[in-house]
């Protein structure tokens, strides 16, 4: 740690929601974790959070790899970019950590770097880019999978928040597991 540290102001430094929630002595013979670069032990995992809680980290981001399941044992990567967000809230609230700062690292950061001056917080004038989440205890294998790849790594995770809508420049385009919308919305600004 005292490498980025030091170089802070040279990188940014991301992390993948699989290094954080999986380890090769819980999930190391699962076909479905099989990754690049590859999950790693418990110590390992337990380090890349110490990263997050001291601000070294810039971002949390999705590898979504959406193999089918006959594609994969040949095929690194993982699918579930659907289950990123209600199992790293579940962590994050776990551990203790503001959820504010999961905010900054899958939002705020990652539009900062992108240098998209209007995405990444909720403000007058900027693009209505929005998740609603509800507080709902489940099993992760309850939920149909979107992706092409119909299993995953986080089959044996439980979750305790649920994405019940998402919207994009201001265009519903998920809401309560159904796909209203044709994903336009292209005059979404937030208004006061």
């Amino acid at each position: 740690m005292r490498l980025i540290s030091r170089n802070k102001e040279s990188f940014w430094v991301e992390v993948t929601p699989h290094h954080l929630l999986l380890s090769r002595e819980e999930h190391g013979d699962n076909v479905y974790a099989s990754v690049r670069p590859p999950i790693r032990d418990r110590g390992d995992v337990e380090y890349l959070w110490r990263a997050i809680e001291l601000g070294l980290v810039d971002t949390v981001a999705s590898d979504h790899a959406p193999h089918l399941p006959e594609e994969k044992p040949d095929a690194p990567g993982i699918a579930g970019v659907q289950f990123m967000l209600p199992l790293l809230l579940t962590e994050f609230e776990r551990r203790e950590l503001p959820l504010t700062l999961l905010q900054k690292l899958m939002c705020e950061n990652p539009a900062s770097i992108l240098k998209s001056g209007l995405r990444g917080a909720i403000f007058p004038g900027m693009l209505a880019d929005l998740v609603a989440v509800t507080r709902e205890c489940y099993d992760i294998k309850e939920l149909t999978p979107y992706s092409k790849m119909r299993v995953n790594p986080y089959s044996d995770f439980q979750a305790d928040y649920r994405v019940w809508l998402t919207v994009r420049r201001g265009e519903v385009i998920y809401h309560d597991g159904r796909f209203p919308a044709d994903g336009g919305g292209i005059n979404g600004i937030i208004q006061e």
